[in-house]
């Protein structure tokens, strides 16, 4: 490819929703690029639209995404596949049948072998996955420009929370595991019941088959009049519900899914400055202060609830300084900004795009 001439990119993504917006916040700083991108496209429209690209970046190698990269590899085009979980260790947490996990290794298997380059979300997929060709950590990223931190006071009186009480949140899918009997939130509520003798409210942002669970479990611990649940949101909300919250809860499990993750919440907790609490797993190790990070065992831990709950109690003190903001944005321009994600593709593809 000539130097002057822009690159034809073609952006892949499995589903839409979460990855439709990092593909277009990569789109957005790739400089000298021409970006086109396709959401969960038929293999025919992605044949028809591939042969005018330079190179393909396929987001996660689900059904769709593994099918767009075969198309793009079949007709010539260098294509990396950015892998975010290793999806049979992911199908089998979540209990699903025998074939589901199958055909979930066997993406990842065809992916680290047959792609031109893989870029992993989390670097330890590295380790999991042993890719067979060229690779990259490419994390998830956050347009910094949106998400940042709006003001506790009016945030918190739009969903009628204490102004003096330490808020502890989360923000996601509560999907509940049978397996694991755990989804999102439900170590908040846990916590909840050791500390009954601190301000501490839990705000869970998000919708799911696990919401009625953490439900359930807060009415069993007699705090269910300290949780709110406030379902899902617009995406162009959650700015404003991470404003009302003084601490943001990360819970990843320590096993080849945690460890290979980001996760797409954290660059948003930190560019919305706020405190965060996270296992030491994954990239959050790599990224966050000691005084954020809490140990965690296996695929689950049970003594966690307990560790986090000493932890929000230690910070309660602080809850006046924590309504003014943690001092992590830095760390989101840092290491997640759409900018710097967008440069380590751009850098990436470059090694994989040979010149004409």
């Amino acid at each position: 490819m000539e130097p002057s001439r822009l690159l034809r990119l073609g952006i892949v993504t499995n589903l839409p929703g979460m990855m439709d917006r990092r593909a277009h916040g990569i789109a957005s700083h790739l400089g000298r690029a021409d970006p086109q991108i396709l959401v969960a496209p038929s293999p025919r429209t992605v044949a028809a639209h591939a042969r005018r690209w330079d190179a393909a970046y396929v987001i996660d190698p689900g059904k769709r995404g593994m099918a767009a990269a075969a198309v793009c590899r079949a007709l010539g085009k260098p294509t990396v596949v950015e892998i975010g979980d290793p999806q049979g260790e992911l199908f089998r947490a979540q209990g699903r049948g025998r074939a589901t996990v199958a055909l979930g290794s066997a993406f990842d298997a065809a992916a680290v072998r047959y792609a031109s380059g893989i870029a992993f979300r989390g670097s330890d997929l590295a380790h999991s996955l042993p890719p067979k060709v060229p690779w990259r950590f490419v994390p998830d990223g956050v347009d910094t420009d949106r998400f940042r931190a709006l003001g506790s006071a009016e945030a918190r009186a739009s969903l009628g929370l204490p102004r003096d009480e330490l808020i502890a949140g989360v923000v996601g899918s509560i999907t509940w595991s049978e397996r694991r009997r755990w989804a999102y939130g439900l170590d908040l509520v846990e916590a909840l019941a050791e500390l009954r003798e601190h301000p501490v409210r839990v705000l869970v942002v998000g919708d799911g088959d696990g919401l009625e669970h953490l439900r359930r479990r807060a009415e069993e611990l007699g705090v269910a009049d300290r949780l709110a649940l406030v379902g899902r949101r617009p995406h162009a909300e959650i700015p404003r519900l991470l404003s009302a919250m003084d601490v943001c809860v990360s819970t990843q499990s320590n096993d080849p899914i945690g460890r290979g993750r980001t996760t797409a919440k954290l660059p948003e907790y930190l560019s919305c400055d706020r405190f965060v609490l996270a296992t030491n797993v994954g990239t959050a190790s790599e990224v966050l202060p000691t005084e954020m990070l809490l140990p965690y065992a296996n695929s689950l831990d049970p003594a966690h609830p307990g560790r986090l709950a000493q932890r929000l109690a230690e910070l309660c003190p602080r809850r006046e300084e924590l309504h003014g903001g943690a001092g992590t944005r830095a760390l989101a321009l840092e290491h997640f900004a759409y900018r710097q994600v967008a440069a380590r593709v751009r850098d990436f593809l470059d090694t994989i795009v040979s010149p004409t």
